[in-house]
């Protein structure tokens, strides 16, 4: 089961409309048609988007390989396809998603730096006041 399928499946456990998603998304349906149906390719922003609008992870979403695709309202077994092999697609994504994450981390470990600093002035300002 590609991404396309896997959004497909998703969208439909969830018993949303295709209106309905493209219009969280802020697409036409038929934009959103050729999603499902794999008539264009679906970039990183656009499937955290989806992932926002459906209320799963990102990673549950893309899933690793040989996991079955559940219903992820009520974790019922919605298909019996199982994910064999990712496509080129599916790993650039991931990769996507690598370098997004590791971004996020040095930003916080900036922010974690200049709280320490605030610590660390406070802490000045307070034995100085003694």
């Amino acid at each position: 089961m590609n991404i396309h399928e896997r959004i497909k499946a998703i969208r439909l456990s969830k018993n949303y409309t295709q209106d309905y998603v493209a219009s969280q998304m802020g697409i036409s349906q038929r934009q959103y048609s050729k999603i499902e149906s794999c008539e264009v390719k679906i970039d990183f922003d656009r499937l955290k988007k989806l992932s926002e609008i459906f209320d799963i992870n990102l990673s549950e979403m893309l899933s690793d390989d040989n996991k079955q695709v559940n219903n992820f309202n009520n974790n019922k077994l919605i298909t019996n396809a199982v994910v064999n092999n990712y496509s080129q697609f599916q790993v650039d994504i991931q990769n996507e998603m690598i370098l997004f994450l590791k971004e996020e981390i040095k930003m916080l470990k900036i922010q974690i730096d200049k709280k320490d600093e605030q610590i660390s002035d406070l802490i000045k300002v307070i034995s100085e006041n003694k």
